[in-house]
């Protein structure tokens, strides 16, 4: 896509600095820019004003061109069916559950709008215009949107190559393409946007300047919320200013003074020591099971692990003897005997996003996956069950590409004690402290599916079972989010608790996060 030029310094001091000329006003426009006698910053040195606006993520993409775009699917689509499917999206640790739907949000931050773009895709995707029954005309939007879902991921980017800024131009390029089809809905009737107009100049920005998260404004406004809003709070409302100053530096005290007390316990450690050299632990557990002995029956009845005592047994005789063919393991199955068999159950394990390669661009944030029962809490309320799907590494050792994953759902995460891991698997090689019990979801095909460039997955079975494995904690990569492959009506059976049990067919959401999109692509 080609760049539209910049303004060239000397063609704008060639038309401002002769102010008496008669037509002084009509050169300066033809320049494009408004006659200012004198600017500031004209003897300025390097001083370059149309290069001083740099990429802003916050303002721009999210509360800029994202915000205008959910605007246009509202009207494209209506906001009923919209909404239906905002609230039929299945949780995960990166996803907000818009229980009401989204629709009727007013005054939207920019976290909100982020949040809605981890799930406009899958809520668009099958749905029918609303004055269009042309499949074609919702596939260009489809395809216009996924457009400017991954110029916004991958204007993100903490590091940047030739090729992930080309893919970058490319994004944007597929969006100008598409864009059409909302003009033809009769949405808009031009795109004369300015914060669109800039995008075009994100490769030379971030060629001169470095990634866009040097100069986002998303970390400066966040300290609104302690340094302003909490202070005004702490105040009486009157003469508000010296009590806020107060307030602020009486915090930063505290904090110092905490650091401090921190310190000290620690054993007053060199400054060079605090810096971290070790990588998170992942997976990363409590230090207590969430219960401390459930039986086999108890994990298929309240864990919904309809297949665990199958997978538990083929997992126990390939322990023991890993040169046993499938059908000499199927064979022996049944003389394995379980139902004195107890296990710990944990509820949650947390997965750290970084690595050894990329530790020093990543936060240390964590990623949770959930596999817990339902329950009643003592307040009398009904809390459903939620077991999450998640990434598992085929290949330990192998690269981080799609074709190396498989997705699966977790059922439930367990180990074994010491006296049970002894009775079953001795004298053979103990297995890895924690397991989890996983039903399958079919492979990833080759190729995404055209129009909205994702890729879909249904449940995996085997002679009317769901096909499930026993696998170690550590093969799982991550969680993963799922899109429901809704009908042209959602069923409004479905609810965010069930949609995972009652659905056999998904698309695989890559834009939870910058980890998830950079793998499936």
């Amino acid at each position: 896509m080609t760049q539209p030029p910049l303004y060239d310094l000397d063609d704008i001091w060639n038309a401002i600095d002769d102010p008496d000329h008669p037509n002084w006003s009509k050169r300066c426009e033809k320049a494009g820019i408004r006659p200012v006698f004198d600017p500031f910053w004209k003897n300025l040195p390097y001083a370059d004003p149309f290069l001083s606006v740099a990429p802003d993520i916050l303002h721009q993409i999210f509360q800029g061109i994202i915000k205008h775009v959910i605007g246009w699917l509202k009207k494209a689509y209506g906001e009923a069916e919209l909404d239906a499917r905002a609230r039929q999206m299945p949780p995960n640790h990166h996803v907000r559950i818009f229980s009401h739907g989204f629709c009727l949000l007013t005054h939207l931050t920019g976290r909100e709008h982020a949040h809605i773009c981890r799930i406009i895709l899958g809520a668009i995707t099958g749905l029918p215009l609303q004055k269009n029954n042309s499949k074609a005309a919702a596939a260009t939007v489809v395809r216009a949107v996924r457009a400017i879902l991954d110029f916004a991921y991958l204007a993100q980017y903490p590091v940047h190559s030739t090729q992930t800024l080309d893919e970058m131009e490319d994004a944007l390029k597929r969006f100008h393409e598409n864009k059409h089809i909302f003009i033809d809905l009769g949405i808009r009737s031009d795109f004369i946007i300015n914060k669109l107009h800039y995008a075009l100049h994100y490769r030379l920005m971030i060629e001169r300047f470095g990634t866009t998260d040097n100069y986002n404004t998303e970390h400066t406004e966040r300290l609104h919320i302690p340094y302003t809003k909490d202070a005004f709070d702490a105040s009486n409302g009157k003469n508000v200013y010296p009590q806020m100053t107060t307030y602020v530096q009486r915090k930063e005290k505290i904090l110092d003074h905490a650091n401090y007390i921190a310190w000290c316990l620690n054993g007053k450690p060199s400054l060079v020591s605090l810096i971290p050299t070790e990588i998170p632990q992942s997976p990363k557990m409590t230090k207590h099971p969430s219960k401390k002995s459930v039986s086999i029956d108890q994990l298929v009845d309240l864990y919904k692990a309809s297949m665990f005592p199958h997978a538990l047994a083929y997992y126990i005789i390939k322990r023991r003897n890993p040169n046993l063919s499938y059908a000499q393991i199927e064979a022996e199955i049944p003389n394995i005997r379980l139902s004195h068999l107890k296990v710990a159950a944990y509820h949650k394990a947390r997965f750290w996003l970084g690595s050894k390669q990329t530790y020093k661009i990543q936060s240390d944030e964590y990623d949770v996956v959930h596999s817990r029962p339902a329950r009643t809490t003592t307040k009398g309320i009904n809390v459903p069950c939620r077991f999450d799907t998640v990434l598992v590494k085929q290949d330990p050792n192998g690269p981080n590409t799609i074709q190396n994953f498989r997705i699966g759902q977790v059922k439930a995460i367990f180990s074994f004690t010491t006296k049970a891991a002894r009775s079953v698997f001795s004298p053979y090689a103990p297995p890895p402290k924690y397991l989890a019990y996983i039903e399958w979801f079919t492979k990833f095909a080759n190729e995404p599916e055209p129009d909205n460039l994702l890729y879909q997955v249904r449940k995996s079975y085997y002679e009317g079972n769901r096909v499930a494995s026993i696998i170690p904690l550590a093969s799982i990569h991550r969680s993963i989010h799922l899109f429901p492959k809704f009908d042209v009506v959602a069923s409004r059976s479905w609810t965010s608790d069930t949609v995972l049990e009652q659905c056999s067919k998904f698309y695989v959401n890559n834009f939870t996060d910058r980890d998830t999109f950079n793998t499936i692509i």
